[in-house]
């Protein structure tokens, strides 16, 4: 945990209030460089239609901390893989709307 910056400058004293650990933003929610996952996402979802991006979302978190979060990392690579497959069906279905014979 680091100090708190904003509560405190001398960046020695760690905040019990704004420093603690939560549940909302856990270490597994953040990429190696510190930046938030959330913060990714929307950088890659920016631009997308909805109907992907809603595949694209999960995909990108699930395989960003699969080894943080659970003991077994299977877990949220299966849950990435099944959006996965869900993504590739969908963009199969748009082709075969869009392809004219």
């Amino acid at each position: 945990m680091t100090p708190c910056e904003v509560c405190h400058g001398d960046g020695k004293t760690t905040c019990t209030v704004c420093c603690s650990p939560d549940e909302i933003n856990p270490p597994h929610y953040q990429l190696a460089d510190d930046r938030e996952v959330i913060d990714f996402v929307v950088d890659i979802c920016r631009g997308l239609p909805g109907d992907e991006a809603v595949f694209v979302r999960p995909i990108i978190e699930y395989v960003s901390r699969y080894r943080k979060k659970h003991d077994a990392p299977l877990t949220d690579l299966r849950k990435a893989q099944w959006n996965l497959n869900r993504l590739v069906n969908l963009m199969i279905a748009k082709d075969a709307t869009t392809t004219k014979f």
